[in-house]
């Protein structure tokens, strides 16, 4: 049975009649950009509306003969990206100085970024490694230096699964160091190291990848509510516990940085 209501017995609802809410969109750096994989995935079709690569930056030593522009990754990114906004010069001009960062870098809500991973590598024999003190390494500090000057709520990060032992003469000094920066600028992190042979790719490619918010962001409140412990949000209630499920298989530990 089909019942008719007159159209007058029926009350429009206000939110249904107003336009629908423009959604802003996060702001995001991509550091150590290459041909732009992390681009390529915040502005895929699914993701496009609610992310904008407004800054990048991408730079090769091998290559530093050559004019920014002009080195093969940089050419493939502005290419397929364009030229707007992107820095194809050392991130350390930009990071190293006394000068404040530029303004679209200032005005972020997000940092991604693949850091060179040369000194933390399986390429590379375990008694070379030297992890935050090699030269590829010392690049963690220009992301520290850009997390302290523009305070963006989100971070993620991705660097090859060695850098949680590094270096080989201390081993897990280097990942500590990392996170205690990371708490100290005010930031909630969570890390799972993923095999993408797990995940349907067709290479057996182990990345750590790291996720930072601030305890302020909307990210932090909707998910940490109460108090819960490391081993809940790593394990139930975190971010990376709903996208990429784990259990706990010992205790977490702790490490001395005073080592």
């Amino acid at each position: 049975m089909v019942f008719r209501y007159p159209i007058s017995w029926i009350e429009p609802d206000p939110e249904l009649m107003s336009p629908p809410k423009q959604l802003m969109k996060i702001r995001v750096a991509e550091l150590f950009a290459g041909v732009g994989g992390f681009r390529e995935a915040v502005e895929s079709n699914g993701l496009r509306k609610r992310f904008s690569v407004t800054w990048s930056n991408q730079w090769e030593p091998g290559e530093a003969k050559k004019a920014g522009k002009d080195q093969s990754a940089n050419k493939v990114y502005i290419k397929k990206f364009g030229e707007e906004g992107h820095y194809s010069d050392d991130i350390h001009l930009v990071t190293g100085t006394d000068k404040p960062l530029p303004k679209a870098l200032l005005n972020i809500d997000m940092l991604v970024g693949g850091f060179p991973c040369q000194d933390y590598s399986v390429a590379k024999p375990k008694n070379t490694s030297k992890g935050i003190r090699g030269p590829k390494g010392v690049l963690w500090w220009s992301i520290e230096k850009i997390l302290r000057d523009a305070e963006p709520d989100y971070l993620l990060l991705e660097n090859v699964d060695r850098l949680i032992n590094s270096p080989a003469t201390n081993r897990g000094r280097d990942f500590a160091i990392i996170l205690k920066g990371l708490q100290q600028l005010g930031y909630i992190v969570e890390w799972r190291v993923i095999n993408a042979a797990e995940y349907g790719f067709a290479q057996k490619r182990r990345r750590i990848f790291i996720l930072g918010y601030k305890k302020e962001s909307k990210l932090c409140r909707a998910t940490l509510k109460g108090s819960p412990t490391p081993e809940e949000v790593i394990s139930k209630i975190g971010v990376l516990a709903k996208a990429m499920p784990c259990k706990l298989v010992e205790e977490l530990k702790g490490y001395d940085l005073q080592r």
